[in-house]
């Protein structure tokens, strides 16, 4: 799946892969390679249609959890990072 990310003739011609690209180092190395990589991925994320696992994790939060539940779990967890 995730080969087809980097099937970018751009990144052919450099002989580069998905494993590649994916190296940290890319943001010092070449920022405009880096942003561009991720830019793309993001992108493509973004204008991705949600699948059906989302509604069932929704479909849970809103039956099984109300919103003071989760509010009090916020402040719990961000009361121990303060500590």
């Amino acid at each position: 799946v995730y080969k087809d990310i980097a099937d970018v003739e751009a990144y052919k011609r450099l002989n580069l892969t998905y494993a590649d690209l994916c190296t940290p180092d890319w943001l010092q190395r070449d920022p405009e390679m880096f942003f561009g990589f991720w830019g793309s991925c993001f992108n493509d994320y973004m204008q991705t249609a949600p699948h059906n696992g989302y509604k069932l994790c929704k479909h849970w939060s809103d039956t099984h959890f109300d919103a003071s539940t989760s509010a009090a779990a916020r402040e719990e967890s961000q009361h121990d990072v303060d500590a």
